[in-house]
């Protein structure tokens, strides 16, 4: 075999206490094999949850789901993080960062007894949480997500966020998934990139941080290469919503219970709602203004309002939380109920941007895409104008089988990653693709080879197509950084040329 050997290292903190340094967690010894996937296959697609599985040696039972006997029953549980390293030359390089998603027990057709774990990485996870976010007002992405972050339990040393180019007057999330809170605010960065990283970090890049990448390596005898178009990369037709976002100058109700009362039971209770339009700054309800509250559910009885108190205890962009105090035993009923505030209005007509492409590919595509919270429409027209131009040029994709015969080529597999700069020359030996240009890393897989030899496939898009061009001007060869500013503040105030 032709490729050197390396040294897979896997962990599982199966004791679930943060650390991957107990008995057995480090499972090394008993790995058959590695498999690990990440990225997305599409220029028009997010970033996917990536996903790896580990085949396991499990001739000691160590690893058997119902052994009693063994040093981790009870503790092979999905969930568990998990985390796979290879070493080279006394280099450690993260492959994959995540949770077991599934246990499998059986047996190879040697009849070899085996165990597999399923994993998936942190988007996963997010996906299955909730996430309420405050009202936030002209912050800079970096700062929306790492509000999100708050209270989520994610440790901030898995994250590795740009600041972003852009600052967003108004920005609120009410009941989505933790993930879908973080795209929803990275998108609004026109042009960045949200994935998750091999080291299990959330990773934020804004959209000037390709055109600065440097290059991570030239490939000039990939082992297979193939090369196509896609018609899903080709439209003639750009269509940007983006927010249109006003605040009220004066206060209106922006909730009320909707019914005609409401029984407090309990000393303390609780209102959750969501706001029949989006608000700020809501105001503490005022006795006989924003509630009352009688003996009888029909508002006959003794009033009871001065024996309640309510606190707003939190106020989201889309919702609230309220706690009603009563002072007295018996069972009170709120006969009105809402809640005032600054109500925050989208445009009564849609702030739409199109952008005809110039020569198009293709007709009766066209690419829609909505940008709730960003108000700039100088930006979201350029941006439109970029992707007409992207849109309207053929610009191959790559699938590569990256070799692996050197130290440098293992170092330069070991290290790629998303978003990581490529340049491939394909301009001789037998029957060449006439190919050189520069791309970037999509989509990895990357696993082992009779259990101590790696292999790796680079999907690549078109440096056009991945945004690498966006905002740069090429350098003289070998003048460093590929992209420069037209005006000497440019790197700070967005000053770039597009195209």
């Amino acid at each position: 075999m032709s490729v050197l050997p390396i040294t897979w290292k896997v962990y599982v903190d199966w004791n679930n206490d943060v650390d991957f340094a107990d008995a057995n967690e480090d499972v090394s010894a008993n790995v058959l094999s590695v498999s690990a996937s990440r990225g997305r296959t599409s220029v028009t697609d997010d970033f996917a949850a990536g996903s790896c599985s580990i085949q396991l040696d499990n001739q000691s039972g160590l690893y058997s789901l119902f052994n009693t006997g063994g040093a981790l029953y009870g503790s092979l549980l999905p969930g568990r993080h998990l985390k796979v390293e290879a070493v080279h030359n006394a280099i450690t390089y993260p492959v994959f960062r995540g949770f077991l998603a599934a246990i499998e027990q059986g047996r190879t057709p040697t009849d070899a007894p085996i165990v597999n774990l399923i994993a998936e990485d942190g988007f996963a996870k997010l996906a299955r949480s909730t996430k309420i976010q405050v009202l936030r007002e002209d912050q800079t992405i970096q700062a929306l997500l790492a509000n999100i972050l708050l209270g989520t339990g994610w440790p901030i040393g898995l994250t590795d966020w740009d600041v972003g180019i852009e600052t967003l007057p108004l920005f609120w999330v009410h009941r989505l998934s933790q993930l879908e809170a973080y795209k929803l605010a990275a998108k609004q960065e026109l042009g960045g990139q949200l994935y998750m990283s091999r080291d299990g970090k959330i990773t934020f890049a804004d959209r000037f941080a390709r055109s600065s990448e440097a290059l991570h390596a030239t490939l000039t005898g990939p082992q297979t290469l193939a090369q196509s178009i896609q018609h899903g990369d080709f439209f003639d037709e750009i269509q940007f919503i983006y927010s249109g976002l006003s605040v009220d100058a004066t206060v209106s109700v922006l909730w009320d219970m909707g019914v005609s009362s409401l029984a407090l039971e309990e000393t303390d209770t609780i209102i959750e709602g969501e706001y029949q339009i989006a608000g700020k700054s809501p105001v503490t309800p005022v006795a006989y203004t924003d509630y009352t509250a009688n003996s009888s559910s029909d508002g006959s009885g003794v009033d009871m309002t001065p024996y309640v108190t309510v606190v707003l205890t939190n106020s989201y962009g889309g919702g609230f939380k309220l706690t009603f105090t009563k002072s007295v035993a018996a069972t009170v009923h709120l006969t009105l109920c809402q809640l005032r505030g600054y109500a925050v209005r989208r445009s009564a007509h849609d702030r739409l941007v199109t952008v005809d492409v110039s020569s198009p590919v293709t007709t009766d595509q066209v690419l829609r895409d909505n940008f709730d919270f960003n108000d700039d429409a100088y930006a979201v027209e350029q941006y439109a104008q970029v992707k007409a131009g992207i849109y309207s040029k053929i610009q191959p994709r790559l699938i590569v089988k990256v070799p692996a015969r050197s130290d440098a080529e293992i170092v330069s597999l070991l290290g790629g990653e998303l978003g990581k700069r490529i340049r491939v020359q394909n301009t001789t030996g037998l029957y060449p693709t006439e190919l050189d240009d520069f791309f970037y890393i999509e989509n990895i897989q990357i696993g082992s080879v009779s259990g101590r030899y790696v292999q790796a496939t680079w999907g690549l898009f078109h440096e056009d197509l991945a945004l690498g061009n966006y905002f740069r001007i090429s350098a003289a060869a070998g003048g460093g950084q590929d992209y420069s500013t037209i005006v000497a503040a440019g790197a700070t105030n967005g000053a770039r040329l597009a195209f």
